[in-house]
């Protein structure tokens, strides 16, 4: 007979009634997870909130760019952790989407940034 079985006979509680500690265990930690997952939630929202003003106020456009792909990685950390919470897998195309939105939108804006500093440079005469 287990330790936990024997405290609760001198308690008069029946063993079958109570949880064992295993289940204890897993209820503990599953709402551990579920509580850092929000606390992560609400860190990566103040991060999100971070670069939609960098977005919007950035002095540069490649700061706008940073801003842009960073809060694309944002969104989709925030995705997987409301997966975890709510235990629903029908957001993880979702998660596809956007990764691929947040690449392409990358490979975009840095296309941009390179002919616009091409287009800036002085065409030099070649010597002859």
């Amino acid at each position: 007979m287990n330790l936990l079985a024997n405290i609760t006979q001198l308690n008069g509680v029946d063993p079958a009634a109570t949880p064992s500690l295993i289940e204890q265990w897993a209820q503990w930690s599953a709402s551990a997870v579920d509580m850092l997952a929000w606390v992560g939630m609400i860190v990566i929202g103040f991060g999100a909130l971070v670069c939609i003003y960098r977005i919007a106020v950035g002095p540069h456009l490649a700061d706008r760019a940073i801003g842009a792909d960073t809060l694309s990685t944002y969104l989709i950390g925030l995705v997987l952790l409301l997966t975890m919470v709510l235990g629903d897998l029908a957001f993880f195309d979702g998660v596809l989407v956007l990764a691929l939105l947040g690449f392409a939108g990358t490979v975009a804006m840095a296309q941009y940034l390179a002919r616009q500093k091409q287009s800036r440079q002085p065409i030099e005469e070649p010597h002859p």
